[in-house]
């Protein structure tokens, strides 16, 4: 049998043991985490074991192949140290990135006419009251009583459920069009990070220069045409996270030529838990791995610095943020960390045996990703493209991350999301293993300018055909600016249907008199609506399961003592807080008794 094939032997007979012990690696839940969800949930596993399900999924394959290539060909651990203690000093970049540049700005026109094509006033839909209620509500509160932390339970980050009050306090303008627009001008951002995350992984890739036109295009190509308006992959979560990704390409770049990229590094690790909270963690991850690659290449001096930015950025959070709220943030944070994933409870599929295509995609999408990045470095010359191998080890890990995200929330839209970072490093590797073969190859350069304007032919389609849930046309361009002012400026009764406008009118006359609202529900933007805080700081149902939280809230009420109490809602499609806040539900019964069924929902009033 000769060598290819026996790989391929070897690698698929792997991936058939991992599925086979997928199941088998169990976990049981501690007494400790069982004492976190008493009283509230029946939790299915403990969620740990589809993150160790994953990794050995993974390295059984991929331990397999390496094995197998260092034993037949000897070299495999040779290219990789050689990889990982490349001297930058011996790469020579090829420089000549003019043309690449102009295909570059000419991209960048594209993505802008493309914004200011999109219909704005299709964003006046209804408001999600279960996802958009977390931000929305959460700078409710702060707007009337202050503080961050210590009035909100913030479950994305702080930048995540606070965003719309500071653009009401910097516009002066309280309105939901103000953070759709914001919202849309991210996704803008993230197109053009990626466009530039094209465009420095093309000159670190050191191809020749038309290969480097090729590889350019297409990967814009394929990076482009995952991101949408409507359905976006990368989310506004992922703006820093892609940002990131920038800095530390260009961190590769300009390699000991400058410590300016050592030390926005090392402030990334305090500023992106302000952003989104699993987002500082992935970052964080990959800042300490970072460290351990200085240790491992004996750089004290880009370790030092590392360190003393990484100290620097958090000692400033400190002292800007108070005492008080900052104690908050942490409590906040470890809170997270202890229940969250408890609270979600969704069993990742077992790979090919459950026939969900969309978790089989993402774990084929992760060992193909794997298999051709190990044998790239199997069949690495001396100072070849060892920065660009870095690069896709680099984007790799970023991808194995955030698939925690698809992990933890194994629904069809969570696991989709969760896999765009992995198609950023798929097509990055697989078009660059494709352009390798034939580098050599002069034929194919024949015709290449007419190849390549037939490649920002497809940019261009890819770009301005819409996608899911979008509106383009050329026709909007000339009245982009009237649509968007009219968006921002949309009252908030367009955003409701005419139920809810009732129910806010009758419900907010009802507890006019108190400080603040309970609403028992998941209905959780109601707060925004009556422009009332929630008695509790945990405002948000559907995340105050633990048994630990149950209790605060409960003292809350006890404290504050609204007199009426939204209590159930045939509205609210995730409504169980009767059965999964089993203790909080239980009080309500006992200090509260029915008032009225208004429409569609269940009032109660104190006893």
């Amino acid at each position: 049998m000769k060598q290819k094939y026996q790989l391929y032997f070897y690698f698929v007979g792997s991936i058939i043991l991992s599925t086979f012990l997928w199941e088998y690696i169990s976990i049981p839940l501690g007494n400790e985490k069982k004492n976190i969800i008493e009283g509230s949930l029946e939790i299915q596993q403990n969620p740990i074991n589809d993150i160790i399900r994953f990794i050995i999924f993974l390295l059984i394959p991929f331990s397999t192949i390496i094995l197998f290539y260092q034993i037949t060909e000897k070299k495999f651990f040779t290219n990789l140290r050689k990889v990982l203690f490349f001297d930058e000093r011996q790469v020579n970049l090829r420089t000549n990135d003019f043309e690449l540049k102009i295909y570059f700005f000419c991209i960048l026109i594209f993505l802008i006419l493309e914004f200011l094509s999109l219909d704005f006033l299709t964003m006046n839909y209804k408001v999600d009251f279960f996802h958009e209620g977390m931000w929305l509500s959460a700078s409710q509160n702060t707007k009337s009583e202050g503080g961050f932390w210590s009035t909100s339970y913030i479950v994305r980050g702080f930048f995540g459920e606070f965003y719309p009050y500071f653009l009401w306090k910097f516009f002066d303008l309280e309105t939901i069009g103000i953070t759709r627009f914001s919202n849309i001008i991210i996704l803008f951002l993230n197109k053009i990070l990626l466009l530039l995350i094209v465009f420095r992984l093309t000159t670190l890739s050191n191809l020749k220069k038309n290969f480097k036109v090729f590889y350019f295009l297409l990967l814009c190509v394929s990076f482009l045409s995952l991101q949408g308006y409507g359905a976006p992959i990368f989310t506004p979560r992922s703006f820093l996270f892609l940002t990131f990704i920038y800095i530390f390409l260009n961190f590769l770049k300009y390699y000991n030529k400058t410590y300016f990229f050592v030390i926005l590094i090392g402030l990334f690790s305090s500023i992106s838990f302000f952003w989104y909270i699993d987002i500082g963690v992935y970052i964080n991850a990959l800042i300490f791995i970072l460290l351990l690659f200085f240790l491992f290449k004996f750089e004290l001096k880009n370790f030092l610095l590392l360190i003393f930015s990484i100290i620097f950025g958090w000692v400033f959070f400190y002292i800007f943020i108070s005492s008080d709220e900052f104690r908050e943030f942490t409590n906040n944070t470890f809170l997270i960390f202890k229940t969250l994933n408890y609270i979600h409870d969704l069993v990742f599929p077992t790979p090919f045996l459950s026939f969900d295509s969309r978790s089989l995609k993402a774990i084929l999408l992760f060992l193909f990703s794997g298999l051709l990045i190990i044998k790239l470095i199997n069949s690495c010359k001396e100072n070849e493209h060892l920065s660009f191998f870095i690069s896709i080890l680099f984007l790799y890990l970023v991808s194995c991350l955030y698939f925690n995200y698809g992990l933890s929330r194994s629904d069809g839209p969570h696991i989709r999301i969760a896999t765009g970072y992995i198609f950023i490093t798929f097509f990055t590797v697989g078009l660059f293993y494709f352009f390798k073969k034939f580098e050599y190859e002069k034929k194919v350069f024949k015709f290449a300018k007419i190849i390549n304007y037939f490649l920002i032919l497809i940019v261009l389609l890819s770009v301005f055909v819409n996608k899911k849930y979008e509106n383009k046309s050329v026709f909007n361009l000339k009245k982009s600016f009237k649509e968007i002012n009219e968006l921002i400026l949309f009252e908030d009764e367009k955003y409701m249907s005419k139920e809810y406008i009732k129910l806010v009118s009758y419900f907010g006359n009802l507890i006019k008199k108190d400080k603040c609202a309970t609403i028992f529900t998941n209905e959780t933007a109601l707060y925004y609506f009556l422009k009332k805080p929630s008695c509790s700081k945990f405002y948000y149902m559907w995340t105050a399961t633990p048994l630990v939280i149950q209790e605060k809230i409960i003292k809350k009420i006890y404290e504050r003592k609204p007199t009426f109490i939204l209590y159930k809602s045939d509205q609210d499609i995730f409504y169980n807080s009767d059965k999964s806040l089993k203790i909080v539900n239980q009080f309500i019964l006992n200090n509260y008794s029915f008032y009225e069924k208004f429409s569609h929902w269940e009032i109660y009033k104190i006893k």
